[in-house]
């Protein structure tokens, strides 16, 4: 996402992202967001999706720019969703689709440092924290029966609450 934030007072500022989610690439998530990596392959068409971040950013130090340790309750909203086409048993697609979509609900509590450039506006943000995530996925599962060469597909809903865990790097300018 693209982040603007501004200040309020030496201590306070606010902070609100919008973005765009398409793939995971790197499946690290030990909670079970994402089973595995998105498939690549021919059949799968991603949607892009808007996702949005609002936060309050409280600095622990005053100072005239927004600089320092700090802590950030945040809220989230991400969408991920690809549709899956219909495979026949000689490999072709049909015209089919199911769509897998994974819809998180994010509240974070942020723990962070940042840092402005001394000679220019250029900032560096580092964070970590933990969060509780609000889960509802509509999850697509293709499996092949070699018996039959037929391709079957089912779906799993799943709606829970899982604890997360967040760790960053921004990177940033002032104007």
């Amino acid at each position: 996402p693209i982040y603007y934030e501004r200040a309020l007072t030496p201590r306070l500022s606010l902070e609100v992202g919008l973005g765009v989610t398409l793939r995971n690439y790197l499946a690290l998530s030990f909670a079970g967001d994402h089973p595995n990596a998105d498939d690549f392959g021919a059949g799968t068409e991603i949607i892009p999706n808007l996702s949005y971040h609002m936060a309050a950013r409280f600095y622990l130090n005053d100072d005239l720019e927004p600089q320092g340790p700090y802590v950030q309750p945040t809220w989230s909203h991400l969408v991920y969703s690809m549709d899956i086409r219909e495979r026949q048993s000689d490999g072709s697609f049909t015209d089919e689709r199911f769509r897998d979509e994974r819809t998180f609900n994010d509240l974070r509590m942020l723990f962070g440092y940042q840092t402005l450039s001394y000679s220019s506006n250029w900032m560096i943000d580092f964070y970590g924290g933990v969060g509780f995530r609000n889960r509802n996925m509509v999850i697509v599962n293709e499996r092949l029966d070699l018996t039959t060469d037929q391709y079957t597909y089912t779906i799993e809903e799943i709606t829970d609450n899982v604890p997360a865990f967040f760790l960053g790097l921004k990177f940033g300018l002032g104007v």
